[in-house]
């Protein structure tokens, strides 16, 4: 989340939220960006939004950043 790097995910399901993913062996939400087109079984390239702990949640986003550069430190 922090690199802000895009990782595979696959689409397993919905949920009332959206898309539901699986990433890297964890279980992830699709927010944002095109979420509502997406199907079963689809591959697409996310990045990770918000992880919370609290409530076992990720949440994900389809959308990438537009010029793919990390932010300089």
């Amino acid at each position: 989340m922090r690199t802000r790097r895009p990782v595979p995910g696959t689409v397993v399901g919905a949920t009332e939220r959206g898309p539901r993913l699986e990433l890297l062996g964890l279980y992830a939400v699709l927010s944002g960006g095109d979420s509502r087109r997406a199907v079963e079984g689809q591959e697409l390239q996310v990045r990770i939004t918000r992880m919370d702990a609290d409530e076992s949640r990720i949440f994900a986003t389809d959308r990438l950043l537009p010029d793919g550069q990390l932010p300089l430190i």
